[in-house]
């Protein structure tokens, strides 16, 4: 590229860094990401067809000139990112306009182009903050959710394996001592941290009560532990925290509670009450021989406090063996 070419490019590139160099305020926000998408496009077209060698070059006398006229923020590396940007969101619609910077920096790292248009709509959607964008890679919430069956089955019923999952990821919670948890911590770590609790549950949950009292006919009073609504399937979701292994005795009560549940508070307009029970870990013996059997209402997951490294295969195992059973 000739210089005369090199000083319109770099001019072509100033139209863009100018106006967000004077100020920068919560609304321009957008127009500095705009800015570098922008920048990145001129310069990925402009060295499309060069070498290696003349592509570093060109980069890095414009960075010479933007560093000398502009501050250290408009490095060599900077450029290098912004045509990561075009390149990454070649069609300029994909840009969110309310997400920041510090967004488009995370989802950079995102290799697979659909899995970073996902987190992209979805962070933008729900207001997602850097940290939780983070979170949401980290526990691989694309691929978890990429085989989610539909919400309802060809008859227009509602198709509870819409709201489940296997396993469920609390490593938002901080325990320094996960050994003497007592469901209550547990509890109470879930609800403090409520808004992410409730985006590991999935789409479409919102929160309803914390200890819902039902009583007996004698007066005996319980607690559910949580209960949610599920706004697209339609119903109510009766959710109990153990720190130990499934046990018959929490499969009978939440039985219990789901019946009373769907007896007492269920609106005709409602589909049934889902009851799910979160479990350290899950002996599918019990599960097969329970009520959670073939009983669409009852279900049974469980959960880690962070993601394994070197994950087991075990549960999955034992899951896909019972299916064969079945």
């Amino acid at each position: 590229m000739s210089t005369s070419n090199h000083t319109e490019l770099y001019q072509q590139i100033e139209t863009w860094v100018a106006p967000i160099h004077l100020g920068y305020t919560h609304k321009m926000r957008f127009l500095k990401i705009e800015a570098y998408w922008q920048i990145g496009q001129l310069l990925t077209l402009a060295t499309h067809q060069m070498d290696k060698l003349d592509c570093k070059d060109l980069l890095e006398t414009i960075a010479q000139r933007l560093l000398h006229n502009y501050g250290k923020q408009y490095s060599y590396t900077a450029l290098q990112t912004w045509c990561r940007l075009y390149t990454a969101y070649p069609d300029h619609a994909l840009l969110a306009t309310n997400l920041s910077w510090s967004h488009y920096r995370i989802l950079l790292r995102v290799e697979d182009d659909a899995e970073r248009y996902f987190y992209t709509k979805e962070a933008a959607n729900y207001q997602w903050s850097t940290t939780h964008l983070r979170r949401q890679i980290k526990a691989k919430h694309y691929e978890r959710l990429i085989n989610t069956p539909q919400p309802f089955d060809q008859e227009g019923k509602p198709n509870v394996k819409y709201l489940l999952k296997d396993l469920y990821l609390f490593e938002f919670l901080d325990f320094a001592q996960k050994n003497h948890l007592l469901e209550k911590d547990l509890e109470d770590a879930l609800v403090n941290k409520l808004q992410t609790f409730l985006m590991e549950l999935g789409n479409g949950f919102a929160f309803v009560a914390r200890q819902k009292q039902i009583a007996t006919a004698s007066g005996k009073r319980f607690f559910i532990d949580l209960v949610c609504y599920h706004f697209v399937l339609k119903c109510f979701v009766v959710l109990e925290l153990k720190v130990g292994a499934l046990s018959h005795r929490d499969i009978g009560q939440l039985d219990m509670y789901v019946r009373m549940f769907d007896d007492r508070w269920k609106a005709p307009e409602d589909n049934p009450t889902i009851g799910i029970v979160f479990c350290a870990s899950i002996d599918p013996t019990i599960k097969r021989y329970s009520a959670l059997h073939n009983n669409p209402q009852l279900h049974a997951a469980y959960y880690q406090f962070e993601e394994d490294t070197k994950p087991s295969l075990e549960p999955h195992v034992l899951a896909a063996l019972e299916r064969l059973k079945n």
